[in-house]
């Protein structure tokens, strides 16, 4: 990236939760969650621009204290760049304080890297 380039950002997306199916198989199991009732609650979650008080809150990712620049092997950075449409990462919401994600940390980590706020695939369960 060029000093003072301007990076709008990827044009987010709606994911395809049934091309995500194994990462809810594995955080259902994990929390012994009902799968169907799961993805359920998935359907019904909205495209959201992530705030930073939930963005530092996520149980399982370093993303919103990465600062380096991210190794880019599967072309977000172009994404990114161009303004190109690009799955937005699942995020669930266990509770008022705990957030999960789902799916997404490379995406989330190179928005901190080039400075974007991401928006989320969120829900609740």
């Amino acid at each position: 990236m060029q000093p003072n380039q301007v990076v709008r950002g990827p044009n987010w997306l709606e994911p395809a939760l049934i091309s995500e199916r194994d990462k809810f198989e594995n955080v259902a199991n994990r929390f012994g969650l009902d799968m169907a009732a799961f993805i359920n609650a998935a359907n019904r979650g909205q495209l959201v621009e992530l705030p930073f008080t939930i963005w530092s809150k996520l149980e399982n990712s370093n993303s919103y204290t990465y600062k380096a620049a991210v190794d880019d092997t599967t072309g977000i950075k172009h994404a990114f760049m161009v303004g190109a449409g690009l799955p937005a990462p699942i995020v669930w919401q266990r509770n008022d304080e705990q957030y999960y994600l789902i799916t997404g940390n490379t995406r989330l980590a190179m928005a901190r890297s080039l400075n974007v706020r991401p928006k989320v695939f969120l829900f609740g369960f």
